[in-house]
């Protein structure tokens, strides 16, 4: 029987509705030496308690869509997490599709300011770094995000790199969105986004970054879909406006690019802001996305009964039939996942990119199903490869050479970028070029607005 669907589960319901009547008809009718006895009634009890948390467990997997099968699972449990130090993990092959990458070019202005450990008015620090190592490990600070255009809120959290401390703030900013249901912590505890992005700058393979953690889910519990509903809620304007508008303005930043990328529901969030708002997102990473929104028995009627609606938030389908945007995705699965965010699904997307947009794939090594362990393999990547995109590190030759020549990997169909100024290899911020901050006037083209 199947790890997910209709049967296993009403196997279980069925199983731990009788298990209690079963322990009280056979407690007085067990015989044998009393240890015997003793023992038969200890292991009915926990045969019952073992059927309770085995049907909790898989009607939250139905719920969350963790595992896809029963080897997912196992190997989630009891296999080795994978070393994620960026000296040891292999990256894999990337293959590339559609037009060369998308590489934003900075201009010479740089905004700078004296050099401080204080966060920002409104921000709270979190025990992740003392401010008296802000300046080397930058800080994770978390703030209620108000959006006025959506009039929709979340609690966030922010990354601000040690740059951000020793007083510059031209930086580039990327959204960085959960799966359903999750908050801001998934990124932090489990798939240690900060850490490995600390990492990545130290190593040089990494921009000095702001990323702003928030959760797929807004209004908070709504499973919104990255969706602008008819009658709202307006979830998709909160992320490609609010966010970093007001990311921008709490933080006194001059964004000189902009990236997302997310898990789960967060990874198609993140690539449907690529998609419809190219000027702004110029790249986009997505971890075990899918490509069309999924409501569920949480999510408020976000097509209002309209199948244009509908089609407007299938990426497949825009791909299909609208004009490609100019922007750059980087789709990260396993081999073993299934479902609308599985590798036959990938395939078809990958397929249907054309020229001017541009797509790099990412198999993950070591294939843990739909969970946490297969993510957290996926964050150093997806920053090495959004630093690459949005100019944040030095960019000479090809991006496969550039990018994973200190990996010793090889990547197939590598293009070579746009021409254009990039930035030292060190990411030092004081070579950090600015442009014109999308962060600041977002815009939303009329073919782009759900």
């Amino acid at each position: 029987m199947t790890l997910t669907g209709t049967p296993l589960l009403v196997t279980l319901i069925v199983l731990a509705v009788l298990m209690p009547g079963i322990v009280i008809a056979a407690w007085p009718r067990l015989r044998g030496a009393a240890w015997l006895v003793l023992t038969q009634r200890v292991g009915l009890v926990l045969v019952a308690q073992l059927s309770t948390l085995l049907l909790a467990g898989v009607a939250l997997n139905d719920y969350g869509d963790f595992f896809s099968s029963w080897s997912q699972a196992a190997g989630a449990f009891f296999a080795n997490t994978p070393h994620n130090s960026l000296g040891n993990q292999p990256l894999g092959d990337l293959n590339s599709y559609g037009a060369p990458p998308n590489i934003v070019a900075t201009n010479s202005t740089v905004l700078k300011v004296a050099p401080s450990d204080a966060l920002p008015s409104g921000l709270k620090p979190t025990n992740w770094s003392p401010p008296s190592q802000y300046a080397t490990r930058g800080a994770v600070a978390t703030w209620t995000l108000d959006g006025p255009t959506s009039q929709l809120a979340n609690t966030v959290a922010v990354y601000l790199p040690p740059a951000y401390f020793q007083g510059y703030r031209s930086l580039p900013l990327v959204e960085a969105i959960t799966g359903y249901p999750a908050t801001y912590h998934a990124w932090i505890d489990k798939l240690t986004l900060p850490t490995q992005l600390l990492d990545g700058i130290r190593a040089h393979l990494m921009g000095q970054l702001v990323v702003v953690m928030t959760p797929a889910g807004v209004p908070y519990p709504l499973d919104s879909e990255c969706t602008d509903a008819p009658g709202g809620p307006f979830a998709y304007t909160y992320f490609a406006k609010d966010v970093p508008q007001e990311t921008a303005r709490a933080l006194g930043l001059r964004v000189t690019a902009m990236g997302a990328l997310g898990f789960s529901t967060g990874g198609y969030c993140a690539i449907k802001l690529a998609m419809l708002d190219p000027s702004s997102f110029r790249a986009a990473a997505g971890m075990s996305g899918y490509f069309a929104a999924e409501p569920g028995r949480f999510s408020p009627p976000i097509f209002g009964g309209s199948a244009q609606v509908r089609h407007l938030n299938d990426l497949l389908w825009r791909l299909r039939h609208l004009p490609a945007p100019r922007t750059s995705v980087l789709v990260m699965t396993g081999t073993e996942e299934i479902d609308a965010d599985g590798w036959v699904t990938n395939n078809k997307f990958l397929d249907a990119v054309r020229p001017p947009m541009h797509a790099d794939r990412f198999i993950v090594p070591v294939d843990f199903g739909h969970s946490p362990r297969t993510w957290v393999q996926e964050v150093s990547p997806a920053l090495i490869w959004i630093s690459r995109m949005l100019g944040a590190v030095h960019s000479q030759g090809s991006i496969g050479s550039a990018l994973f020549s200190r990996q010793g990997l090889h990547r197939h169909h590598a293009h070579r970028p746009r021409s254009g100024p990039t930035m030292a290899p060190s990411a030092s911020p004081s070579a950090m070029g600015t442009r014109s901050s999308p962060a600041s006037s977002p815009s939303r083209s009329a073919a782009a607005t759900p």
